[in-house]
């Protein structure tokens, strides 16, 4: 679990992404998430909402461009984006490709919703509701 920008939603919703996208050069991998899903979160007693989506690992200054965050959302289903799952995944793949891990590892991730540059006063320095 790790936390993200939301492109969608609001602070404190979990986002479930299918694929992780890297700004630098639009590559996309498979998460495939068997271990947390929605039926999981909400048996637990999670009472957020639920996003599915794609995520990007961005460069940085992309939180900074409304345009950029449009684009992503409209065109690439980026639900939300954060600055390292990219990095992580192509370790993972590396070594599942030299026989360090098993090819059936099943890889999940979740995101809590941090901050959502598209709305205004819903940052980091807002108090979470």
């Amino acid at each position: 679990m790790g936390k993200a920008g939301g492109i969608i939603g609001k602070r404190g919703d979990i986002i479930l992404p299918s694929h992780v996208m890297t700004q630098k050069d639009n590559s996309f991998m498979k998460i495939s998430n068997q271990s947390i899903t929605k039926q999981n979160l909400l048996d637990a007693g999670c009472a957020r909402e639920i996003h599915h989506g794609n995520i990007l690992t961005v460069l940085g200054t992309l939180m900074q461009s409304q345009e950029m965050l449009a684009y992503y959302q409209s065109f690439w289903d980026v639900v939300g984006l954060e600055m390292e799952a990219s990095h992580y995944l192509k370790a993972i793949h590396t070594a599942i490709s030299t026989n360090m891990l098993a090819a059936g590892i099943n890889l999940s991730m979740a995101y809590y919703i941090s901050d959502t540059p598209l709305k205004a006063g819903q940052n980091l320095s807002q108090q979470l509701k």
